[in-house]
């Protein structure tokens, strides 16, 4: 109902061709094929990527819900965003986006093929969790921000549901396109962004198989999140687990 639902659920989509790439990856041995398989991941990575910046700029941008989110958050979505594209390289000149644009999306009809593999080896699925690790950590923080609007056909003929603040749902009856009444009012015990979490949980568990050495950043696992400072991946060193390169994420 809002744009910032609407690259949430663009970022679930991301979500789930990352998945199914990985657990294509997993299931070859030879390095070279496995190679072969994680450049297929480059395209909806890079889409993770973006949408997930255009959902920071929704919901510094949207007036109609900052007056339900922490204080500050207009601040500290800047400076998520700023981490977030300084750490991950997708834009058009970076790695994620050189190898998006030049070896994943399509050939790169000016490159060699051995310039091509040169650009593919410069990297390893280890950076590659790295970078998808990352993007999932901010897309957490994003979900814990209260700036979706749903809609959704309603439970009868000519009504349609929505839920423009949580927990609270609106049931309309609809008459020649326009609202004519009210259905009813519910408090709905879960929001849809549980739905999206679960992908995260599911992509973060397959996705371990990409790390084969040390990094700087590594999702272990989930706790739940109840502090006001709610934009974690902003503070890695307070998430941090025993072992080099794990850290907690909070959600």
């Amino acid at each position: 109902m809002n744009q910032a639902a609407d690259r949430l659920l663009k970022c679930r989509e991301a979500l789930h061709d990352i998945d199914e790439i990985i657990e294509s990856y997993s299931n070859v041995k030879a390095s070279a094929k496995k190679r072969r398989r994680l450049r297929a991941i480059f395209v909806p990575l890079h889409s993770l990527c973006v949408n997930l910046v255009e959902l920071l700029n929704q919901i510094q941008s949207d007036k109609r819900v900052h007056d339900r989110l922490p204080v500050n958050t207009g601040a500290t979505v800047a400076k998520l965003r700023t981490y977030f594209v300084t750490h991950v390289p997708f834009d058009r000149k970076g790695k994620l986006g050189l190898l998006r644009n030049r070896v994943s999306a399509h050939y790169e009809s000016s490159m060699s093929p051995a310039a091509m593999r040169d650009l593919l080896n410069s990297t390893d699925s280890t950076e590659v969790g790295e970078w998808l690790h990352i993007a999932i950590g901010v897309l957490c923080d994003t979900l814990k921000l209260d700036a979706y609007m749903w809609t959704a056909d309603g439970p009868q003929a000519n009504s349609v549901t929505m839920k423009c603040q949580e927990p609270i749902v609106s049931v309309f009856r609809i008459e020649d396109s326009k609202i004519s009444g009210i259905g009813g009012f519910y408090l709905c015990k879960t929001s849809p962004r549980t739905m999206l979490f679960k992908d995260v949980q599911r992509v973060t568990e397959s996705s371990q198989c990409l790390f084969e050495r040390v990094c700087r950043y590594r999702i272990s696992g989930f706790v739940e999140d109840c502090r006001e400072d709610w934009a974690r991946t902003l503070n890695p060193k307070e998430a941090q687990q025993v072992g080099a390169g794990d850290a907690e994420e909070s959600v």
